[in-house]
């Protein structure tokens, strides 16, 4: 179930980005600015999701 809906979740993204894209494609956006905005991003979010593990634990206070 998970999976499933992992995968339309990810199809209505891409769906709504391209879209996006598509009519916003006549305004003049340039086109190395996205690239270089989308290239960052994919080496943003691996670099972060691996220092976020490193983070410790917050103590809890469900105790107190």
């Amino acid at each position: 179930m998970i999976g499933s809906i992992d995968t339309s979740e990810f199809l209505v993204a891409v769906a709504a980005s391209l879209g996006f894209l598509f009519s916003l494609g006549s305004q003049g956006i340039d086109v190395v600015w996205v690239t270089a905005f989308l290239l960052g991003g994919l080496i943003a979010a691996p670099l972060a999701a691996w220092l976020v593990r490193l983070l410790p634990r917050p103590a809890s206070s469900a105790g107190r």
